[in-house]
C-alpha cells in the first residue's frame, strides 16, 4: 500500500474533499483547538489559501473559548459587523479574513 499524499505533512490529501470545481472544501479527519501543532496551523492556511473556504463538520468539542484559541493561531481576529460587542475574551462570533490566514494582518488583502 502506498503512504498517503499529504497537505503540508499533517492532513492526508484524502480527507480534503472539494465541494465544488473554485471554490470551498471539507477537511476531515482534524480536531480543531488551540493546541494543533504548527505544522498543522500552516496546512489550514495552505488550505484556505487554495480554497478560500474550508469546512471543518463535527467540531461540538469547541467552546467559545477554544474556538477563538484555535482562530488566534490564524491571524488577528475581526468581531463580527452585525453583532454587539461583547467583553473581551471570548467574542463569540469571529470572522478570520484570509489575508490574516496568510499571516498578512494590516495593509490590503492580496
Amino acid at each position: 500500500m502506498s503512504n498517503p499524499v499529504l497537505v503540508n505533512q499533517t492532513i492526508p490529501e484524502s480527507d480534503v474533499v472539494p465541494l465544488t470545481g473554485r471554490v470551498g472544501a471539507e477537511v476531515r479527519g482534524v480536531r480543531l483547538g488551540g493546541d494543533l501543532s504548527d505544522v498543522a496551523i500552516a496546512a489550514i492556511n495552505q488550505l484556505l489559501l487554495k480554497y478560500k473556504v474550508i469546512f471543518f463538520r463535527g467540531q461540538e468539542h469547541l467552546d467559545e473559548v477554544e474556538q477563538e484559541l484555535f482562530a488566534r493561531r490564524l491571524g488577528d481576529l475581526v468581531p463580527h459587523p452585525h453583532r454587539d460587542r461583547l467583553p473581551a475574551p471570548p467574542q463569540s462570533s469571529i470572522s478570520i479574513p484570509v489575508a490574516a490566514a496568510v499571516g498578512q494582518t494590516s495593509g490590503t488583502p492580496m
